[in-house]
């Protein structure tokens, strides 16, 4: 049983032309060089390689019911983490995963300097792949 407020492992996959489940405003903490051991887990024989990846840690700030307040880790393509900023807000799509039968991350961007957060989160159209 997990607690309330624990930590939330998300899981990143491409988009793949499905529709979104979910847009979560988050605050991002921390972006990282993902460890690993001996770089063998990224190696592109490795089931789940993720090129240069990194480790994004924050926030929710709002979502679905239950989310908002939640801290979260996620683990991507260092390509998808070059835009984002530490201390700042940020915008994740959620995505059904079917094999899983659960919602995984298949975007992410920085709310734009300027911008308020909720109205662009709201108009914010991720990119179908």
């Amino acid at each position: 049983m997990s607690m309330p407020f624990a930590r939330l492992e998300l899981r990143w996959q491409g988009r793949g032309g499905r529709p979104l489940t979910a847009r979560l405003l988050v605050r991002i903490d921390s972006i990282r060089r993902a460890f690993t051991l001996f770089g063998l887990t990224n190696s592109p024989s490795v089931a789940g390689h993720q090129p240069d990846p990194r480790t994004v840690r924050g926030r929710i700030l709002s979502g679905p019911a239950g989310m908002a307040g939640r801290r979260f880790t996620i683990r991507l393509p260092g390509h998808e983490a070059k835009a984002l900023v530490a201390r700042t807000p940020a915008g994740l799509a959620l995505a059904a995963d079917p094999r899983r039968g659960d919602d995984v991350v298949v975007s992410i961007a920085p709310v734009p300097a300027g911008a308020m957060a909720a109205p662009w989160l709201a108009g914010w159209q991720p990119p179908a792949d």
